[in-house]
């Protein structure tokens, strides 16, 4: 598929955005090539740079250049102010280097579907099982497309591509997550209500297999609410730690919205950022020595991974890709 070049404009960059920190957070490098952000609309694609002090965007398909940047601007959370959060954070003892390291981070946000999605490989899984997972789902059933010029990236999976081959979930391996994965699909594909967050999350943990953490996580993820801490065993474990919480989600909870108040599940998904989404073992030796930002580490992380091409492909396996019936190894 090719798209044609519809368009382009300028967008300000608020001060102290850091745009090179908010494309590489969680993405692909079908999605972010260290300099081209590459953000996937229903009508088209959208093409974020930076250029002299500004966010250059550029419209692809069937989008408007002010369609474009209205999308772009949301995406990157460019109205969003964090001040009040950092603020807080400066006696933290997981967060405390946010506001010197990691300042003009945002969360790109992604469409309620695909943050859903991410959000179901998650469940009972590493950072690195989850998003190999996740790789595999895109690698399968995504449709690469060229955009006019020389740039190419890959639409991800909508809803009527895993209704329509959901055999292609057990060759992605994601385990017992295939029951929540088509659950999503068909509640999307019947337009399942996103405009209300509240009401976002009570129709996600109606899906059988989607529990309250999955919920909350696609929350934060695609909807911008950070009300909502996501908890699962890895944040009961780090918090219970780290501030001498009782060790149960309900309590962990309550400290959570306590301490951050509305950017409590910000705060949770900015843990596994500053700890690189380490195991809990690691993480919790990391928090003791006072290691809370990222590091070098020579494999994916949260801000790391767009630059693992085969990030989810083990080497001799032959896969599939669910476009058009056709094999290909």
């Amino acid at each position: 598929m090719r798209l044609r070049r519809a368009g382009s404009t300028s967008l300000d960059k608020p001060r102290g955005f850091d745009f090179h920190l908010t494309a590489s957070l969680y993405n692909f490098h079908w999605y972010y090539d260290g300099a081209r952000l590459y953000l996937c609309h229903p009508s088209g694609v959208v093409e974020v740079r930076e250029e002299r002090g500004a966010l250059r965007v550029t419209a692809y398909g069937e989008l408007s250049a002010c369609e474009a940047a209205e999308y772009a601007s949301w995406s990157l959370g460019l109205d969003e102010d964090l001040n009040d959060f950092h603020e807080s954070l400066v006696d933290d003892p997981i967060l405390r280097y946010v506001p010197e390291k990691l300042t003009g981070l945002r969360v790109r946000s992604l469409s309620p579907w695909l943050a859903s999605v991410v959000a179901v490989c998650q469940q009972r899984a590493s950072f690195l099982q989850g998003w190999r997972m996740l790789y595999r789902l895109f690698d399968l059933y995504g449709r690469r497309v060229k955009l006019e010029g020389d740039g190419e990236t890959l639409m991800p999976p909508s809803p009527s591509d895993i209704l329509a081959r959901p055999g292609g979930l057990r060759e992605a391996r994601v385990g017992f997550r295939d029951r929540a994965l088509l659950g999503l699909a068909r509640a999307f594909a019947e337009g399942l209500p996103c405009d209300d967050p509240g009401g976002f999350e009570e129709n996600l943990v109606s899906i059988k297999g989607v529990g309250r953490y999955t919920a909350r996580l696609a929350r934060v993820l695609g909807l911008r609410s950070y009300e909502e801490p996501p908890i699962d065993d890895w944040t009961v474990k780090l918090v219970s730690e780290a501030f001498g919480v009782e060790p149960r989600a309900k309590e962990v909870e309550t400290f959570l919205k306590e301490r951050y108040g509305p950017y409590a599940g910000l705060a949770v998904l900015m843990y596994t950022v500053v700890l690189d989404a380490e195991v809990i073992g690691r993480a919790l030796e990391r928090v003791r020595k006072g290691l809370v930002y990222p590091l070098e580490l020579e494999r994916p992380t949260p801000l790391t991974l767009w630059r693992y091409r085969e990030f989810g492909r083990e080497k001799n396996l032959r896969r599939r890709r669910i476009r058009d019936g056709k094999r290909r190894s």
